[in-house]
This record gives C-alpha cells, sequence and structure tokens, in this order.
C-alpha cells in the first residue's frame, strides 16, 4: 500500500481509539506524507507536548512507549521526549516510561516526570536460562545490554493502563518529523492473529549488512542478504516496502525492534509471549533478544493458542510473516545512511526520515565534535543529535527540570562539549 499524499495533507487519526480495535486519530498537520498482578504501578504526569492539554480533554487510548533500566539513559530520554513531545513537530500522544522496578533512583524518575512523560513501574522479566555449554546453541549476546531488554514486551500489558494501540520505541532516537500516523490503524493495518482478535505487530526490517563486521552478528549478516539493498527509492516508502515470500532470505524475516507497533493485549497475546519464553529453547540463544523472538513470535504462529499454532504457522509461511514491514523512515538506523545511500534521501533535497534510531555508540557518549567517530560515517548523524541537544534540551533543561536533577541526572551522563 503506497502512501504518498501530498506534503501537508492530513491523514484521519483518532484521538480516542474505538475499543473494538485500538484505534487512534488525530489531526496530524503534516499528514502522512512518505516520500501489581500485572506488575505495574502508574504515575501521571503533564504529557508535556508543548501545548497545554485541557484537564476535560479524553484521554487518548493509544501511547508511545519505551523501557529505562538505569539512570545513565537519561540524556538519550530527554532528547527523545523533547522531540517527540515539545518540538514544532509535536505528538498529541503521551510517551510512557516503563521503569524497570528498582532499576532507577527516584531522582531518575522524578526527572522522567518532569520530562512530560508518564512513569508505569514494571517488574523486570528476566532473560531465559542459557543452553548448555555443550549445545549447538548461537554465541552469546550481539551487546551484553540486551540482557535487559526482555522487560520491553511489558509493553503488551499496557492496556490495563488505558492505551490499546502502543508504539513501543527505544530512547536512543531523534524525532525530525511527526509520525502521529502510526496511531491509525487505516494507514497502519496490523495484521489479525488471533481468534479473540489479537494482532499482529508492524515494524522496519533489520539491516544485515554488518558494516563494522561485528563478530557477534550471524554469519548470514551480509549485505547480498539485506532487506533494504533489494528497495529502491521509489519503493521503500510504501507500506509494506518489501514483500516477503516463501523464498526470501531468511533475513527478510527480521526486524528491528527500536520502533514496533502493537495492540496491547495482557489477557490473550502477553500470557503467550511469557509461556513461549518459558517454554521455546530458541530464547535462550537469540543474539539479538526482544526482535528475534517478535520476528519468531510473529512467524511461526506462536501469536495463536497451541491448538491452533499449526495452521497459522502453515498460513504465516505462505503468506510471509504476521509482522507488517514498515519503511525505514520510522526507524531509520544511523549506519543505514551510509550503508543504503540509495534510500537515505535526507541529502538529496527531500525530508523523508521522521525518527533516526542511534544504535551502537551514542552521540552522548563520543562527545560533540564526532569523538572517536570524527570523519567517519556517523558522524553526520551524530552532529544532528548534538545540534539539537545544544539548541533545544540543554537550554531549556528538557522543557523545564529542575536546574540541580537536570546537572546531577542528566549533564552527567553526557561528554562534555567542545
Amino acid at each position: 500500500m503506497a502512501l504518498e499524499p501530498p506534503l501537508g495533507s492530513s491523514s484521519r487519526q483518532a484521538e480516542e481509539a474505538p475499543a473494538s480495535n485500538g484505534n487512534a486519530s488525530s489531526a496530524n498537520t503534516n499528514g502522512a506524507h512518505i516520500d501489581g498482578a500485572n506488575g505495574h504501578s502508574r504515575n501521571d504526569s503533564s504529557n508535556g507536548n508543548g501545548h497545554v492539554a485541557s484537564s476535560s480533554a479524553p484521554r487518548p487510548r493509544a501511547c508511545w512507549a519505551t523501557l529505562m533500566t538505569g539512570d545513565s539513559y537519561l540524556p538519550g530520554l530527554a532528547v527523545f521526549a523533547h522531540s517527540l513531545l515539545r518540538s514544532a513537530h509535536a505528538s498529541r500522544y503521551p510517551l510512557v516510561v516503563m521503569v524497570a522496578r528498582g532499576s532507577c533512583s527516584p531522582e531518575a524518575i522524578s526527572v522522567v516526570h518532569q520530562l512530560g512523560c508518564e512513569v508505569v513501574e514494571v517488574d523486570r522479566i528476566d532473560p531465559p536460562p542459557p543452553p548448555p555449554a555443550s549445545s549447538d546453541a548461537a554465541p552469546a549476546l550481539a551487546w551484553s545490554r540486551f540482557s535487559e531488554v526482555w522487560t520491553k514486551l511489558r509493553a503488551w500489558e499496557l492496556d490495563r493502563e488505558g492505551f490499546e494501540r502502543v508504539v513501543l520505541v527505544d530512547s536512543d532516537m531523534l524525532v525530525r518529523r511527526n509520525m502521529d500516523e502510526l496511531m491509525d490503524e487505516e494507514v497502519v493495518p496490523l495484521p489479525l492473529v488471533g481468534k479473540h482478535g489479537e494482532r499482529g505487530i508492524a515494524a522496519s526490517f533489520a539491516c544485515t549488512c554488518n558494516p563494522a563486521r561485528i563478530k557477534t552478528y550471524p554469519d548470514d549478516w551480509i549485505p547480498a542478504n539485506c532487506a533494504y539493498t533489494s528497495q529502491t527509492l521509489s519503493t521503500s516508502l510504501s507500506i509494506p516496502p518489501l514483500r516477503v515470500t516463501p523464498s526470501s532470505p531468511p533475513t527478510h524475516r527480521l526486524l528491528n525492534s527500536g520502533l514496533v507497533v502493537l495492540q496491547a493485549s495482557s489477557r490473550h497475546t502477553f500470557p503467550r509471549m511469557l509461556d513461549v519464553l518459558a517454554t521455546d529453547p530458541r530464547c535462550a540463544t537469540y543474539r539479538f533478544p526482544d526482535q528475534d523472538f517478535l520476528a519468531d513470535f510473529f512467524a511461526a504462529g506462536d501469536a495463536a493458542p497451541a491448538a491452533e499454532r499449526t495452521t497459522m504457522a502453515q498460513q504465516s509461511r505462505a503468506a510471509g510473516q504476521q509482522w507488517l514491514p514498515l519503511p525505514y523512515v520510522y526507524n531509520a538506523l544511523k549506519k543505514l545512511r551510509a550503508s543504503h545511500p540509495g534510500l537515505w534521501t535526507e541529502d538529496k533535497g527531500h525530508n523523508d526520515v521522521k525518527v533516526v534510531h542511534y544504535i551502537h555508540r551514542k552521540p552522548w557518549e563520543d562527545g560533540h565534535g564526532g569523538g572517536r567517530d570524527r570523519g567517519g560515517p556517523d558522524e553526520g548523524t551524530h552532529a544532528w543529535w548534538w545540534e539539537y541537544w545544544l539548541e533545544k534540551v540543554k537550554p531549556s533543561r528538557g522543557g523545564g527540570v529542575e536546574k540541580g536533577l537536570w546537572i546531577e541526572k542528566v549533564e552527567k551522563y553526557v561528554v562534555a562539549d567542545e
């Protein structure tokens, strides 16, 4: 489904989603132009979207959600939250920060509130036990910090907080254009995967080029097998940008979980996820835990009850996967700019990229001016983050964070400016 209305056109996005499917819509001035028992405790905050919300306005039934597992994540969250909620292209939907219980200081949680986010404390989901040393399991995690990402699956429980449609995001991102159209079921229709109305997901492909030749990445992660290699500029902005068929390489069935559109389902989907985590030996071998899990869960029929999985697995193999591929612009991995210059149009007079995802080394860890990547392929994208930090976020302390907290809990983790 190609979506190419003229710049500035509007797409239908519901401010309050119908109970039947969790749709949400808003007046998006940027349009959809694409050229307890549940382990939760909630703390509300102002939505911080740059527009003073009326206390009588209905609360949206859709939200953005991200996971926080330590105080050191605050610089990334400060930039992401500001660019999402307080910029000229601000979203009208709240940002929910799922804080792993016991992982963050009370001061850090106070900062999250002052950034304009809602806070939901969640219990951790522990990683599956490692396989026996004698097994043929995959090597270690691609990055050691990935041991914490299983808790991102708690996003499927956010219907307990009143949200139906959720866009799960990583906080190491910089929003460059409004993307509220992701909340619209007509723009991003989630596949129906279960008899109780459960839905699949939408996400962008993983880039499997591995330009840095990281040794912990799979051997078949080469440019020839990457789902982006076969895309063209004209097809890359369609939904889906690439059709996955039974003959497609296995790497075309992999997603990047930096942005995932989902329907919360604490009664059906989430319990089945926990069941698969406890019983499927593949889970202990994943190098990219949450995204490998999601790719398998929504491809092999695991999203359905056990009695239905065989049929759904057959349907999945025939029709592709039960996740809808999104254009790269909704999760523009910073490495794509050099690996697939024919798709990334930022330097060609266009402005297609919605959000930049700072995988691997983070800009605030490298310092202003490029740090150890000075002159490298990531210097340009890192400069965008620093420009936003220096011009928008730092002067306003993220929109109003108390000065002492800002210095101690945010600037503390940012490499000194040059």
